[in-house]
């Protein structure tokens, strides 16, 4: 994985993928340059070269193509980013791709560093892509016996939340998406067996006792809690949470996976 410029002596080959059909990521690199960041090239890494210039959702790839993307995939999330994912159009039958910017990047880059990050944008600036492309990086692209939660303000924005995710989920090609109708599918739990992935969720609770024991239940090595500022009680769950993902952030940290905090809000 490439995040910082260093790490490109650390994996031979590599390139930057200066011919991308996802104009954002150039458009947002150069601008990283203008504005004097060194480290601006990360996002356009592409570690197998062969696939410079490939169309993941071409019906004519052969074998060995899908074997190389799907290999480019688990290794490297800005290719995922860049290249595979996509999202529903509003009034139009054509899915959009994901826009880069520089808040949507930050989280993403921030994530892979295990850095908690908290993205406070207005609305229709690609807060909520930018969170939901990791919940589905996580779940069907990267990660290996990952737990993510997902903890909201009520049943409303959670079963939004899931909604969007089973989309871009569903908008992946074919053989990128390894979910078959043994996985759980439904508007409070994912599951992605093939992978050891499961993504749960729970929302705010009233009563003091409620509040607690939601806290308590959240116990993933990934959770991003949504809304926080209007979650009820808040101030009950969310410590309670931090200290119950301990253990599993450990955990994950000895075998090389995925976690961190990840906080959304408008």
């Amino acid at each position: 994985m490439i995040l910082f410029k260093r790490d490109w002596g650390r994996v031979p080959g590599a390139i930057i993928d200066v011919k991308t059909t996802n104009t954002s990521f150039l458009r947002l690199t150069a601008l990283y340059r203008k504005m004097g960041v060194n480290n601006c090239e990360f996002m356009l890494a592409l570690l197998n070269p062969s696939l410079q210039g490939v169309d993941p959702f071409s019906d004519n790839l052969t074998t060995e193509e899908m074997a190389a993307i799907s290999l480019e995939c688990q290794w490297n999330p800005w290719y995922c980013i860049r290249e595979i994912i996509r999202f529903k159009a509003q009034g139009g039958p054509e899915p959009i791709r994901f826009i880069a910017n520089r808040g949507n990047i930050a989280m993403a880059w921030c994530f892979f560093n295990h850095i908690d990050f908290i993205s406070i944008q207005p609305r229709q600036t690609g807060k909520s892509a930018g969170a939901d492309t990791l919940s589905v990086l996580i779940q069907f692209l990267m990660g290996v016996n990952a737990s993510q939660q997902l903890f909201t303000k009520d049943a409303s924005l959670r079963k939004a939340n899931v909604d969007r995710i089973k989309v871009i989920r569903d908008l992946l090609p074919p053989y990128l998406n390894p979910t078959t109708n043994k996985d759980a599918d439904n508007s409070e739990r994912l599951t992605c067996i093939a992978r050891g992935n499961k993504y749960e969720t729970a929302i705010g609770r009233e009563a003091f006792e409620a509040a607690d024991n939601v806290g308590r239940g959240l116990t993933s090595e990934i959770l991003q809690c949504d809304e926080l500022p209007y979650i009820p009680n808040v101030h009950i769950s969310l410590p309670v949470a931090l200290g119950s993902t301990g253990a599993a952030v450990d955990n994950a940290k000895k075998a090389g996976g995925l976690y961190g905090n990840l906080y959304t809000t408008t």
